[in-house]
């Protein structure tokens, strides 16, 4: 599932056709993985977030790489490689506002359940603590 390049091309063609294999491959895996953020356990989230951070750091390589060939015109196929390209960087910067939005909300739930739960225990020992004290108190002034 998880793709990486292996040779250092000096076509523009090849690292742009590369490119956008690799833009097909994380925009699909990102929107499968926005379906589960609901469902999947936090460290399974973070291990899928990891997963995709390595397809970005090989599309950011190859990106370099192609940065470094000789300007010149593109080809036809070269331009419509960048076109693709493009639009998938876009639906990707979408899901992953999806992604974010979503793993806030379920941290924000999280930090509100343990905030009430933390709440809720000093409540009780705060309750039990004066409880305590009523018994043992004695009042010196009504003797």
């Amino acid at each position: 599932m998880f793709q990486t390049y292996t040779n250092q091309n000096t076509d523009a063609g090849t690292i742009l056709k590369q490119e956008l294999d690799f833009f097909n491959s994380v925009l699909q895996f990102s929107k499968k993985f926005l379906e589960q953020v609901p469902s999947l356990p936090i460290n399974v989230l973070s291990n899928m977030v990891n997963y995709r951070q390595e397809w970005i750091e090989q599309i950011k390589q190859l990106e370099n790489q192609r940065k470094k060939l000789p300007k010149g015109k593109h080809s036809t196929q070269e331009k419509g490689y960048l076109k693709e390209i493009s639009a998938l960087a876009e639906q990707l910067v979408e899901v992953d506002k999806e992604i974010y939005r979503n793993l806030e909300q379920r941290k924000l739930k999280f930090v509100q359940e343990h905030s009430a739960m933390t709440a809720q225990g000093r409540y009780n020992l705060d309750q039990a603590k004066k409880q305590s004290k009523k018994h043992t108190r004695l009042d010196i002034t009504r003797e």
